[in-house]
């Protein structure tokens, strides 16, 4: 998990689209590496396949935090729960922890059972046990977690009908990300993106998709306007097809901070950056801001 030769170590988005899969837009996920090892929150569809393309295997990914049970969150899950069991046959590998709210652990174990076959003929074949079941925590708001350097948040969004769905705050240091899952406008997510260093929120265009549980592009810029969003990243974009212009004049009617539209594998942050400064040396921020615009 090397880049130019050096351990990764930063956030990538590995999916940024919706269950439609449009364009080149793969499932939610969102990957944080470090020294080797890696955590994601969600592991939707496609993740392992993104992960392979950042040079990342499923045998580095000591933790997931799953924001809600939707197939474009979960579907890779299962995957990564096997593959990294059957890269435990090289030798023994940390414990693989699966975080997310209640129902997750139900979920894990349906998927285990479904994999009854595959298991027990690969435990004739040697491998180990009990490795194949991962650590499961269900969390609600307010439950913290450390993984690596990195100290996770839960905090409760409105994603209704789906009665338990969360986001996720990560800090490092002085700088935090907040990652809104699925959801409506709502005031604790407000509440955590206040201030936020790096906001990776959803985005619907008008017109498209499901309104009543998720968040038009302009009220992501009203929001990140509002509590004084530093950076903002649209994902979960729906459609996944529309141009990157068509989303940035949507937002930048209300937010004139730094922002872009997510795409696969796109880099966030990159705290092996000369100077400390995770978010400057990141390409993608480098034609973030409206021209013309005095952000200070």
């Amino acid at each position: 998990m090397t880049d130019g030769g050096k351990e990764k170590d930063g956030v990538w988005c590995l999916g940024t689209g919706s269950p439609r899969l449009d364009g080149d837009r793969m499932g939610a996920g969102t990957v944080f590496a470090h020294g080797g090892r890696a955590m994601l929150i969600d592991c939707g569809i496609g993740a392992l396949h993104r992960l392979a393309e950042l040079g990342m295997g499923a045998h580095q990914v000591d933790a997931v935090f799953v924001t809600h049970h939707h197939v474009d969150h979960v579907a890779d899950l299962p995957g990564l729960v096997m593959v990294r069991w059957i890269a435990s046959r090289h030798g023994p590998l940390p414990p693989l922890t699966v975080y997310g709210p209640p129902g997750t652990r139900r979920f894990v174990g349906a998927t285990l059972a479904s994999y009854a076959v595959d298991i027990a003929s690969r435990r004739a074949l040697g491998l180990p046990d009990g490795a194949v079941t991962p650590d499961v925590v269900e969390v609600a708001d307010g439950a913290r977690a450390t993984v690596g350097p990195w100290t996770v948040t839960a905090f409760d969004v409105d994603h209704h009908p789906i009665a338990e769905a969360l986001g996720y705050q990560v800090e490092r240091g002085p700088a935090r990300t907040v990652v809104s899952g699925d959801t409506r406008p709502c005031s604790s997510l407000a509440e955590r993106a206040a201030g936020a260093d790096l906001l990776l929120h959803e985005a619907l265009y008008p017109g498209y998709g499901q309104a009543s549980y998720h968040t038009g592009v302009e009220d992501v810029g009203r929001l990140a306007a509002r509590v004084g969003v530093r950076r903002l990243v649209l994902t979960h974009l729906i459609p996944g097809t529309l141009p990157d212009d068509t989303w940035l004049g949507a937002v930048r009617l209300h937010y004139r901070g730094p922002v872009v539209v997510a795409r696969d594998l796109l880099q966030l942050a990159d705290w092996s950056a000369v100077g400390g400064d995770p978010f400057g040396g990141v390409p993608c921020w480098a034609d973030a801001e409206p021209k013309g615009v005095d952000l200070r």
